[in-house]
């Protein structure tokens, strides 16, 4: 991370640089769509956006299985015994 500062005015101003080598750490949220009752799942599927923190990834992994479950149809969740698994993936940023 690169952060640039000013102070000063007129001939007096000088501009600095701080540079920081320490990774910012993001997550990555990663879902399985599985059938209990055929004991399959989907591959992992991600939506490829970086959280900030791994609260944020877990709670949107809530709210999509959340809405992937309502989507689906009761008789199908039955039959299959739909389930969604989901993990948040730590990833770096240089």
């Amino acid at each position: 991370m690169r952060v640039l500062f000013t102070t000063g005015h007129g001939a007096n101003k000088s501009t600095y640089c701080i540079t920081s080598t320490e990774k910012m750490i993001k997550f990555v949220l990663i879902m399985q769509i599985c059938q209990a009752a055929m004991g399959v799942c989907t591959g992992p599927i991600s939506d490829n956006l970086h959280y900030n923190s791994y609260k944020e990834c877990a709670i949107t992994g809530y709210k999509k299985s959340y809405e992937i479950m309502n989507e689906l149809k009761a008789e199908d969740l039955d039959k299959f015994r739909t389930i969604i698994n989901f993990y948040c993936k730590e990833v770096s940023n240089a």
